[in-house]
């Protein structure tokens, strides 16, 4: 029980990692299409987690009609934690920020960057096919002892 159980979760984790990974991948092509406007990096740093590897961080502001943001996507998908974090952004540094049209607020740096959601997409299925294969392999197995039992 305990294994099926646990094959199940993997199956389901999988699933919804791949999910995502397509959303992300769907969102990043649209917003490819968005306007842009000046902005401006307030932050930019590797948040370290755990032994040697990082993510990169970024905080930027811009403006739309007047009215001022502040933003932190740098692209739509998982942050993928790297050795060596150069996200090639400075504080200071002038960048040129993708924003919704329909939700000012939204907004992203790297919209058609689908490398990290093309890995989660990956993983995803690997995860999701080992969960099913187990779970299948598991109800098989019950099978055989019990036609041999």
């Amino acid at each position: 029980m305990f294994r099926t159980l646990f094959f199940v979760v993997f199956a389901f984790g999988g699933a919804y990692l791949a999910v995502d990974s397509v959303k992300a991948m769907r969102d990043g092509s649209a917003a490819s299409t968005w306007p842009t406007t000046p902005g401006r990096v307030l932050a930019a740093e590797c948040r370290y987690s755990g032994s040697r590897t990082s993510t990169p961080h970024v905080l930027y502001e811009y403006a739309v009609g007047g009215q001022h943001y502040v933003g932190e996507r740098e692209r739509f998908g998982i942050k993928i934690a790297t050795r060596d974090c150069v996200a090639g952004y400075s504080s200071g540094q002038q960048v040129r920020v993708f924003y919704d049209p329909r939700a000012p607020g939204e907004a992203v740096l790297r919209p058609g960057d689908s490398q990290a959601a093309g890995f989660g997409i990956l993983a995803g299925l690997v995860f999701f096919a080992f969960g099913a294969g187990g779970v299948a392999y598991q109800n098989w197995r019950k099978r055989q002892e019990a036609g041999h039992g």
